[in-house]
């Protein structure tokens, strides 16, 4: 199953999320059900832009109701005139690990690819505790580049060692 072929009926739990969504990000904005299939699992996406915020948006993944204005995962950028700012990414503990971020991430990415964006920045760090990861020692430079080694791996790159590449 794929996320764009989901036609049966919302249940009741699904029905009163997209309601609230609807509200809470604006009646205009984007709320489907998706597929993710690592997951194994349905959700709720919800995007919202802002264009008087230096083009701000946000892309949620919601698990529920009990998910507005708290989303299980979610990422919030800025479309300037050079490229994307990422201002900020979190997925909460017991959702991480199910591919929810990767897909997110992936469709912020997309988002950029389609307006034809050649740069990105901005400063995607540990927020609370994250799986994998065992210092809570906030400014822990190896906690930091574990969760970056953790994230690029979880985007499907691999690290190369400095020691690991070919000398001419």
């Amino acid at each position: 199953m794929s996320e764009s072929n989901i036609t049966r009926k919302l249940n009741p739990k699904e029905k009163l999320t997209i309601q609230l969504a609807k509200s809470y990000y604006g009646g205009k904005s984007p709320i489907q059900l998706i597929y993710i299939p690592k997951a194994d699992k349905e959700f709720i996406i919800a995007f919202k832009s802002d264009p008087n915020l230096d083009r701000t948006c946000e892309i949620s993944i919601l698990d529920g109701p009990e998910h507005i204005g708290n989303p299980a995962s979610f990422i919030r950028y800025e479309i300037r005139d050079y490229g994307m700012h990422i201002g900020y990414f979190k997925t909460q503990y017991e959702y991480q690990g199910l591919g929810i971020g990767k897909f997110i991430y992936q469709l912020a990415q997309a988002h950029a690819d389609k307006l034809g964006l050649k740069f990105s920045n901005g400063l995607i760090c540990p927020i609370g505790d994250i799986k994998g990861i065992t210092s809570s020692e906030p400014g822990n430079l190896q906690r930091e580049y574990k969760f970056l080694t953790l994230m690029y791996h979880a985007l499907g790159n691999n690290i190369v060692e400095k020691k690991d590449i070919p000398r001419d």
